[in-house]
């Protein structure tokens, strides 16, 4: 290709596709550097709203001290029990960000997010005694010639 310094270079050595593929190649810098120089201005804009969050949870933080402690100097409220309180939902506020059990180590489908229900969320089954009528749960009965029987009718 030559020298890039010397006149015949930028003249005539270069063919069409050569000028073309350096045009793009200088249009692809210049929209890299507009991208480059838009995403620190974004990136400068973020670190100043984060400055500027930072300061106004430092003064809501104090606000909400000293508001506390006018109401325990005032008596009313209890300091214990201010302090109660606040551990309380705090604790609330911790358990809801700890992440849900995974459905597929339960044994549910990975795409539908179905796992075993637990005990507390199937109704145990009841069923009706074939002697007596009585309707009790399935797993106090025994099966025999006669169909379904409770315990009770079953020991007798």
């Amino acid at each position: 290709m030559g020298d890039i310094w010397s006149f015949n270079w930028w003249n005539s050595e270069l063919g069409y596709r050569e000028r073309e593929a350096l045009n793009e190649a200088s249009l692809a810098l210049e929209l890299q550097d507009i991208t480059n120089t838009s995403q620190s201005k974004s990136l400068s804009k973020l670190f100043a709203l984060d400055r500027a969050q930072a300061e106004e949870i430092s003064h809501l933080r104090s606000l909400v001290a000293v508001m506390a402690e006018m109401l325990v100097e005032e008596n009313v409220i209890s300091g214990d029990i201010l302090e109660m309180r606040l551990k309380d939902r705090l604790r609330e506020i911790e358990e809801a960000k700890k992440p849900k059990t995974n459905s597929q180590s339960q044994g549910g489908h990975p795409y539908r997010g179905e796992g075993i229900p637990s005990k507390e969320q199937v109704p145990e089954r009841t069923t009706h005694c074939s002697r007596c009528g009585e309707e009790v749960f399935a797993r106090d009965t025994q099966i025999t010639e006669d169909g379904v029987v409770c315990d009770t009718c079953y020991y007798r």
